[in-house]
């Protein structure tokens, strides 16, 4: 099962270590929260020795006028992760017109915001390092602080669109699944979908070169996501137990936006009913507790992918699942 999600056109080396070693576990979720937690607690449907740590973190919209970007960048300087971090953004372009949920002008100021993060955060000396992955030319191209970053200690790895796994996705995935949280239809949305599953297959094989090491997977807009999102992630490996993989926990909002994490459905479908308990704007994990995240991770999908009556997911519900 696992390998037939893993026929994507991954290089064959990052293809075998997500293969290696993987077997089924049940998965437990402990308390919310920074603190660590010694007992798990029961969750229907869902069985795993592979927890899942959570924080909460407030929804904060930046101000992307320059003042605004100053202060962001000021709110910033002082931003450190734990030492033996390996940082990875990931952002992967598609033509013009077809992510309507965030167009290239909103990525070319995030990722100058989160380029130049990551040149202030990293430091070789404590081995913290940081690297990029995804359209690399497009956005050497298009931003400079990027050009910077890749041109000095952020190591860069084009990865194309057609390059992604998870390919199956866009033909099976409804035609009509709409944004998950506000209901509004989303052209090609199996592409975009594609592009978020890659994210937590990709954070595991970078991961996986460091198996003793915190590796943090963060999205290119997680600053734009909100600041206090970003620093959670930073003090995310300070606090990650062995054998635990953290990523932040939606807050739960009474808006249409956000809707309670039961009761209510998704993707504008009354039968997805899976709830979107995490925010994957970042993954925090080890690289020897991958091959049992993945497991865990692939049975979810397939489980989601096989529900004919919902037929829509994406990365979050299936870590939710």
């Amino acid at each position: 099962m696992a390998s037939a999600c893993l026929s994507a056109r991954h290089s064959p080396a990052l293809v075998a270590a997500l293969l290696a070693a993987m077997f089924v576990l049940e998965l437990m979720f402990p308390a919310l929260g920074e603190t660590l937690c010694s007992e798990p607690v029961e969750a229907p449907c869902v069985s795993s020795l592979l927890q899942v740590q959570v924080s909460q973190a407030p929804r904060l919209e930046p101000d992307m006028s320059p003042e605004g970007q100053r202060k962001i960048m000021d709110a910033l300087s002082g931003a450190r992760t734990t030492p033996n971090t390996h940082m990875t953004v990931y952002y992967v372009n598609m033509a013009p017109g077809t992510n309507t949920r965030h167009n290239h002008t909103h990525y070319i100021n995030t990722l100058s915001q989160t380029c130049a993060a990551l040149l202030m955060a990293l430091d070789p000396a404590q081995n913290i390092t940081a690297s990029f992955v995804g359209s690399v030319a497009w956005v050497r191209k298009h931003v400079p602080m990027c050009k910077k970053a890749f041109d000095g200690q952020v190591k860069a790895t084009e990865l194309a669109e057609s390059a992604l796994g998870f390919t199956e996705v866009e033909r099976i995935i409804r035609p009509t699944c709409m944004d998950k949280h506000a209901g509004l239809r989303v052209p090609q949305f199996g592409t975009l979908v594609k592009i978020w599953l890659n994210k937590v297959s990709l954070a595991c094989a970078i991961a996986e070169q460091h198996p003793d090491d915190v590796s943090l997977f963060m999205d290119a807009n997680i600053i734009k996501e909100s600041v206090a999102t970003y620093k959670r992630a930073l003090r995310a490996p300070s606090v990650l137990a062995n054998g635990t993989v953290g990523v932040k926990q939606y807050s739960q909002g009474k808006g249409p936006k956000w809707p309670s994490l039961t009761g209510q459905h998704w993707f504008g479908n009354p039968n997805c009913t899976t709830p979107a308990v995490f925010v994957a704007k970042w993954i925090a994990v080890r690289g020897r507790d991958c091959p049992r995240f993945m497991a865990n991770f692939h049975s979810a999908y397939q489980s989601l992918l096989a529900d004919k009556d919902c037929g829509c997911l994406d990365e979050e519900t299936v870590l939710g699942k």
